[in-house]
């Protein structure tokens, strides 16, 4: 699975607004390449004063990688910045960067800040986006849910972890709601740990864990998103190992 994280905010000196699209100053995006193996870092923006020359940066400040064997750090490339001068329409594209994953990757994970200034007075011209490449080719989370009996179990599996320790799961609930009843107010959380589990891969390198069940659940309307990261066990020098799509799961639903 793949995914491309863009976050806009967007502030700083544009070009005086038009009356058919507001200026976006910065939009960053980094793609993961399923057919290249390429990770691919890009900027752009519109809506500023032409002529104007901007230094775009890009920071990788975190990211691992994990193969059946290795695991590690991303690779650092430190802070690249790239100059550009504003087109004759108000706007620009660069790319930051462009380099292959470690050779035989399953799992990578890459975040990387994506800042832009005037070039003469250093000014902010945007506030900083973070993007991330992230995909995981080894682990799978299994949701079963069932609104009609109030039931739900969450579990996950894996294969091709050939690594000579064990590794730790951290189940989260990105999100979750609750009623009670039709009448009564719902009540949500956001992003909370749930538990700490750990896991010893089987020789061949699969491993599963049953995860957590909910029979019965007497709520009117509830539902909780899960996501899992797989780390290795140890309290120093851990490296992330996986991380599962967040799933949906509506345990209960009498609307």
């Amino acid at each position: 699975m793949w995914l491309s994280a863009v976050l806009l905010v967007t502030t700083g000196l544009l070009a005086p607004a038009g009356t058919a699209q507001a200026a976006e100053p910065l939009t960053a995006s980094i793609t993961c390449g399923a057919d290249t193996d390429l990770v691919t870092a890009q900027a752009s923006g519109f809506g500023l004063f032409p002529g104007t020359r901007l230094n775009v940066n890009f920071s990788v400040y975190s990211g691992g990688y994990a193969t059946e064997t290795t695991y590690g750090q991303v690779p650092s490339i430190g802070r690249t910045t790239v100059p550009t001068t504003v087109n004759p329409r108000g706007g620009y594209a660069v790319t930051g960067f462009s380099r292959p994953m470690p050779a035989g990757s399953l799992f990578y994970l890459e975040k990387v800040r994506v800042t832009v200034t005037n070039a003469s007075t250093g000014e902010q011209i945007a506030a900083p986006q973070d993007v991330m490449c992230y995909r995981d080719l080894r682990t799978t989370l299994h949701v079963d849910c069932d609104p009609a009996t109030g039931s739900a179990h969450v579990a996950i599996s894996a294969k091709g972890f050939h690594l000579p320790s064990t590794v730790s799961l951290r189940y989260y609930v990105p999100r979750a709601f609750s009623q009670a009843s039709a009448d009564s107010p719902g009540f949500g959380t956001f992003f909370s740990p749930y538990s700490v589990k750990t896991i010893t891969p089987n020789a061949d390198g699969t491993w599963s864990d049953v995860g957590y069940s909910v029979t019965g659940s007497t709520s009117y309307h509830a539902w909780s998103e899960w996501r899992v990261e797989v780390w290795t066990s140890g309290q120093f020098n851990t490296h992330q190992l996986g991380w599962t799509e967040t799933k949906l799961c509506v345990i209960a639903d009498q609307r």
